[in-house]
């Protein structure tokens, strides 16, 4: 199994430029994915620190590397112009994530 986070790396500036919006679209869909893949990996080493001890620190260097790409990524994209595209992107990765927590919320009987 997978034991380490999924980088992403963001294609150059020239290349953004070249791939116009729908494409640059994609690639920060493929980011989100990316990320949601991450977070179920930091979610997978929380419940194994229950069995091991070592994971807890693991688990903190994940988060923290998590969070700081993250923002590092954001300020990248603001830098380059995109920032409106990669809100589009997460406007969508957002509704998503509410139709999952809906749909768990409902296999569990929680009302809002």
């Amino acid at each position: 199994m997978v034991e380490r986070l999924r980088e992403f790396p963001l294609p150059s500036s020239t290349d953004l430029e070249k791939i116009g919006r729908d494409n640059r679209i994609n690639i920060f869909r493929k980011y989100f994915a990316i990320l949601r893949f991450n977070r179920l990996l930091i979610q997978l080493t929380l419940i194994r620190s229950i069995f091991d001890q070592n994971a807890i620190i693991k688990l903190s260097d994940l988060e923290d590397h998590q969070r700081n790409e993250f923002f590092s990524l954001i300020k990248r994209i603001q830098e380059l112009n995109y920032y409106e595209e990669f809100v589009f992107a997460a406007k969508e990765e957002e509704k998503a994530l509410e139709h999952i927590i809906e749909a768990y919320c409902k296999r569990m009987n929680i009302n809002e």
